[in-house]
């Protein structure tokens, strides 16, 4: 299976290409790649395009709440809020909102896809791998974005929320996706650890520790640049 160039580095797509190559032959079982959603699979955070619709649509002042929270406390508090603001919604109406807004924001240019993560994607499942992905994001924002790369839907581990007579709850209905909460995350949904990830934050360490293969986008934070290199992970500057 060849992955194509694109705007990876040589390095790294050498990598890869080396690593598609090597787990192409007969296995035991089927290796498992994982992949952060926002600024992972995507330039921009799309949970918070949603949450900054939501300000002006459904829950004024929720933003400046978020970021309150996020600076006060552990980002996981804020990150649970953030999923929690879409409580209230029904199904049908959240994923209808959510589409509008993945729309609007590539249209404005505020959300980017990544060709290359979803050829990357693709070149994976085609070579026989579980491909899923693990975000902080509230689970059914970025279950409406994973098809346009097509990707299921159910292959999404994100922020669960309650639902009720098909309203969503402004509460959570599984571990928060979030640090060491992505690793227990994909040892409960998945069963296995995954034998390659993909980050590019601190949010995700944990997640990258857990793989024996490891694609890091750089963004500068020097701990989990000294991560990679301790560790040979790949290291990719943004696109």
């Amino acid at each position: 299976m060849t992955l194509i160039q694109g705007r990876w580095t040589d390095s790294v797509h050498q990598g890869l290409q080396n690593m598609l190559t090597h787990y192409s032959r007969p296995l035991p079982e089927r290796p498992v790649a994982v992949f952060d959603w926002d600024n992972t699979c995507i330039t921009g955070d799309i949970g918070e395009a949603v949450l900054r619709h939501l300000d002006t649509s459904h829950h004024p002042g929720c933003v400046a709440k978020y970021l309150e929270l996020c600076e006060t406390y552990d980002k996981s508090v804020g990150y649970t809020f953030c999923a929690e603001a879409l409580g209230g919604l029904t199904e049908g109406d959240a994923e209808t909102l959510i589409n509008e807004v993945i729309d609007r924001q590539i249209a404005a240019g505020s959300i980017q896809a990544r060709p290359e993560i979803e050829a990357l994607m693709h070149a994976m499942t085609d070579s026989g791998w579980d491909v899923w992905m693990v975000t902080a994001s509230a689970q059914p924002i970025v279950r409406a974005f994973a098809p346009r790369y097509k990707q299921p839907a159910d292959r999404v581990i994100g922020v669960e929320l309650a639902v009720k007579n098909g309203v969503i709850q402004p509460t959570l209905a599984g571990p928060l996706t979030y640090r060491q909460g992505k690793v227990d995350a994909i040892d409960q949904r998945i069963g296995r650890r995954p034998t390659f990830a993909a980050g590019d934050a601190l949010t995700d360490y944990e997640m990258l520790h857990a793989a024996p293969h490891a694609l890091l986008f750089d963004h500068g934070n020097a701990e989990l640049l000294t991560a990679a290199e301790s560790r040979g992970w790949w290291v990719q500057p943004p696109f």
